[in-house]
């Protein structure tokens, strides 16, 4: 059986009551690791979803902060981010598949960019460029 928002219920003293620590320190972590792939790749949907992730991260400072933030309040603040980033992990994987196909190569990181795209020419300069030959 799955849990949903409608269905939870905690009690004063239950889930949701106080920080969860576990959660807490796994999305810090998850976190730490997106913000690492952002500075690394040349997409832009990992600083979409660390923004995301940092997010639900103010949700636990919050009730560190607030300790009288109702637990349901805490629950969905944590968990409602968990869906956005999950359908942008999507699209990207959608994306990244279709460029692929498409162009035969996807450069995700910046070390695989062309080297005259990262000395700053622009893309359509680069095309001009092979257009002349």
């Amino acid at each position: 059986m799955s849990m949903t928002f409608a269905h939870f219920r905690p009690s004063t003293r239950g889930a949701y009551s106080s920080i969860e620590a576990g959660i807490a320190l796994t999305d810090l972590t998850l976190f730490l690791v997106i913000v690492a792939i952002a500075l690394v790749s040349a997409r832009r949907w990992p600083i979409a979803m660390a923004s995301m992730m940092g997010c639900g991260l103010f949700a636990h400072l919050a009730k560190q902060l607030g300790p009288d933030i109702l637990p349901r309040a805490y629950y969905i603040a944590v968990g409602v981010w968990s869906y956005p980033e999950l359908i942008l992990l999507g699209v990207a994987t959608w994306r990244h598949s279709g460029r692929k196909t498409r162009y035969g190569v996807d450069h995700a990181w910046i070390w695989q960019l062309p080297r005259r795209y990262r000395n700053g020419w622009a893309v359509d300069e680069l095309g001009r460029l092979t257009s002349q030959r």
